[in-house]
């Protein structure tokens, strides 16, 4: 039976905080974990890329996707959020009895 490969520790690191990112979502968390995903899975894969002897291309692949996910999502969350008081804000009860 030959030996296995090592894995890259930059793939385990973008997994990891790819996970991360998505089970913390409720906290300032998930954004950090999420870019830090982003970032060590390209590295990794850079590296595996560079010394075929090292394994872990789809750790990196899998922190990628679910660190892009989460980034996202929480864009997506800060512009909805952002439009919503800017034009439904003027619409509040303070505003409609000013006068």
């Amino acid at each position: 039976m030959p030996a296995a490969r090592p894995t890259s520790g930059l793939a385990i690191t973008s997994l990891v905080c790819g996970i991360a990112g998505i089970v913390l979502f409720w906290a300032v968390v998930p954004m950090l974990a999420s870019i830090v995903a982003v970032i060590t899975g390209h590295m990794a894969l850079g590296q595996t890329k560079r010394n075929p002897a090292l394994g872990g291309r789809g750790m990196a692949f899998a922190g990628l996707i679910t660190g892009y996910v989460v980034v996202a999502l929480l864009v997506f969350t800060i512009v909805s959020t952002v439009i919503s008081l800017l034009f439904f804000g003027a619409f509040t009860l303070p505003f409609l009895f000013s006068s």
